[in-house]
């Protein structure tokens, strides 16, 4: 007898925002107003006060207060951290558990142009 393909449950994928300050609360606001099917949006931040904005902000599906919490289990992991917090991480690998395993991991890198007036 065949399973029916209708019923089959189809995993969740889970996609970590390591930083929810203003980039990172700002990606996955984004990413839950595209309104995205069977994707679990967690965020984490080393500073409380951040992780508190982004829990208000509703942005996430889950705020974790540890980075490994965070990152385990997640196909995409989104650095959106201040550069120098970045060097540190890639650089802790191991410790963080961000590897190979991971599908895909991403810098939210963004520059500001300064205007002349």
């Amino acid at each position: 007898m065949r399973p029916n393909v209708y019923t089959r449950r189809i995993a969740l994928a889970k996609l970590a925002i390591i930083g929810t300050g203003l980039i990172g609360t700002s990606l996955a606001l984004a990413l839950k107003k595209a309104n995205l099917k069977d994707v679990e949006l967690v965020g984490t931040d080393s500073d409380g006060s951040a992780r508190r904005g982004a829990e208000k902000s509703k942005a996430f599906h889950k705020i974790e207060n540890r980075l490994l919490p965070a990152v385990h289990d997640a196909e995409i992991v989104v650095l959106a951290t201040p550069v120098m917090a970045m060097q540190e991480l890639m650089e802790d690998r191991k410790s963080t558990r961000l590897n190979s395993s991971h599908a895909l991991i991403s810098y939210a890198v963004f520059c500001l142009k300064k205007k002349n007036i």
